[in-house]
């Protein structure tokens, strides 16, 4: 649409009048401040982001920190066995015999410390999972795992039980533990007839080595056992 002069020169009169036009102060004042507060936010958004993800895997790390000195009726107890649980899933096959018993050799102390304490309430739970824990490992053994290790934590298992017992006045183990010990204790006759018949033995010592074969032939692991902890002495 073309505009007559007349028409021109008001609008250019117009235009004139509203240069002279300024922004009420509280209007500027406040324009500022929003602008310049959405600018802070952005600035300030990145560095709390990674901050406060910080602060929540510290406080990640002291609970789970905390769940692993917990008891059984604790309330962190649950996470602890959770993270346990977990760690069984990366593991070998070579090592997870011996992972169970270091698990049941924590299942046992929990339940020392519980008697210790006289927690009579929370007695039941711990001696539940330690049942739990010498049933898996029935169940869930390995032939590559290291019989020596395997002994030595069965036997101080054998001994700790044997003080829990005399103050719960019963049985905690039963049947399940005496074939675990049974088992470990024929891994580790097998495991030291191996070994001598690798070693230079003495004329004595052979003799021991010949005996220990005779009596693992006919089944008598722990006599053959017996035999070798006598000539040790």
């Amino acid at each position: 649409m073309n505009l007559n002069k007349a028409e021109d020169k008001l609008l250019i009169s117009r235009l004139r009048e509203l240069r002279n036009v300024k922004p009420e102060k509280e209007w500027v004042s406040s324009a500022k401040l929003s602008i310049l507060g959405q600018e802070e936010k952005r600035t300030f958004l990145p560095f709390f982001q990674p901050a406060l993800a910080g602060v929540t895997f510290a406080l990640a790390l002291l609970v789970f920190g905390f769940a692993q000195n917990s008891l059984p009726g604790d309330l962190l107890y649950s996470l602890k066995r959770v993270s346990e649980d977990g760690r069984m899933i990366f593991v070998s096959d070579q090592i997870r015999e011996q992972i169970n018993l270091e698990m049941a050799n924590k299942r046992l102390t929990e339940l020392a410390l519980l008697a210790e304490k006289n927690e009579t309430g929370r007695l039941p739970q711990a001696i539940n999972e330690f049942q739990d824990s010498i049933a898996k490992l029935a169940t869930d053994s390995s032939d590559e795992s290291d019989p020596v290790k395997n002994k030595e934590m069965v036997d101080k298992m054998a001994n700790e039980m044997q003080t829990v017992m005399a103050y719960l006045g019963a049985d905690i183990g039963g049947e399940e533990f005496e074939e675990l010990k049974e088992r470990t204790d024929i891994e580790y006759v097998k495991y030291l007839i191996a070994d001598m018949n690798e070693r230079s033995l003495t004329e004595s010592q052979q003799d021991v080595l010949k005996q220990m074969i005779k009596l693992a032939e006919q089944g008598e692991y722990l006599s053959a056992l017996e035999l070798y902890l006598t000539s040790q002495q």
